[in-house]
């Protein structure tokens, strides 16, 4: 979910970073101990490519100028209905840590007032595959802070994210 004026670009970024950051994450596996046949990496103290790849990307999610949060729909995870990531920008901006922001749902920051929210923003998902909205998200101090929300449905290695 992307939040801010830029949105179809970041958007498409993000969409193309969690692609390729799922798709980094299953190669990685692939190359941990006891995970069938082992690709060795050369010794010579670079980066493998696939963790240039993934670096990449993570750069690209932290460093946006909106604020930027993954939310699980995985009904199977433990994690469903929670904030899987959020970048720099989204921790500065709230106040609260990233492990905080990780174990909140969007109606943890949003709350009551804006309940009716998160119920347009699935309906919009399941008809449109994409979403905006206007709300305001609970900062740690109290305060509140006004958004512009434009989500988009993905999935990514047969799971769901907004």
């Amino acid at each position: 979910m992307a939040v801010g004026p830029t949105r179809i670009p970041i958007e498409q970024q993000l969409e193309k970073a969690l692609q390729q950051i799922t798709s980094l994450e299953r190669e990685l596996a692939m190359l941990r101990p006891g995970a069938g046949k082992q690709q060795q990496r050369p010794e010579t103290g670079e980066k493998s490519e696939l963790e240039e790849s993934r670096d990449k990307y993570r750069k690209l999610f932290n460093n946006a100028k909106d604020m930027m949060f993954v939310l699980s729909l995985a009904s199977q995870s433990s994690s469903f209905g929670r904030f899987t990531d959020a970048n720099n920008v989204a921790v500065k901006r709230l106040g609260y840590t990233r492990e905080e922001i990780l174990a909140m749902s969007p109606e943890d920051l949003c709350g009551d007032e804006n309940s009716s929210d998160g119920k347009k923003l699935i309906i919009s998902l399941q008809n449109q595959g994409q979403a905006m909205f206007e709300t305001s998200f609970k900062c740690k101090d109290g305060s509140s802070l006004p958004m512009e929300i434009s989500a988009l449905h993905l999935t990514i290695g047969g799971e769901d994210f907004i």
